[in-house]
Order: C-alpha cells, then sequence, then structure tokens
C-alpha cells in the first residue's frame, strides 16, 4: 500500500504533466496570484513594486496604462516559504 507522500510525489508529477501538455501561461496577473495564494491583489502588487515578488510590468490595453505580470511558478514558490 502507498503512503501518503508516494501518493502526494505521483500527483505533483501528474500535475506537472498536465500543466505541460495544457499549455499554463508563462505569465499571470496580480489578480489571479492573489486569488492562489490567499492574500488581497493591492498588497500583492506593493510586494511586486518593492521586489518581493519578482514581477514585470506589462501594457495594458491600449493606453499607457501597465500592470504587474507574475511568472505562474513564482505561485508555488512563494506557497513554499
Amino acid at each position: 500500500m502507498d503512503t501518503m507522500n508516494d501518493v502526494l510525489e505521483r500527483l505533483d508529477r501528474i500535475e506537472a504533466m498536465l500543466e505541460k501538455a495544457l499549455g499554463q501561461p508563462d505569465f499571470i496577473t496580480v489578480a489571479q496570484f492573489a486569488k492562489e495564494v490567499g492574500m488581497h491583489p493591492k498588497y500583492v502588487s506593493r510586494l511586486c513594486k518593492e521586489g518581493r515578488i519578482p514581477a514585470i510590468r506589462s501594457a495594458k490595453g491600449r493606453g499607457l496604462n501597465q500592470e504587474w505580470r507574475i511568472q505562474t511558478t513564482e505561485v508555488k514558490r512563494f506557497k513554499e516559504r
């Protein structure tokens, strides 16, 4: 019978394969990141501005507005803290 760690390792491998097959986006918005880690979007934006969450600024729409984009790998890294 499998131990819980074996099952969790298998689930991690399956999740990685699914992400690869489905083409997970490389970057997510502040709102998506905040939802994943259970924080307020304004707080996540502040962490990005302070450099505590690695992120880039990208154009939003047709104007001069920009928004933070965070790599999807940061969600997992942030949760492991």
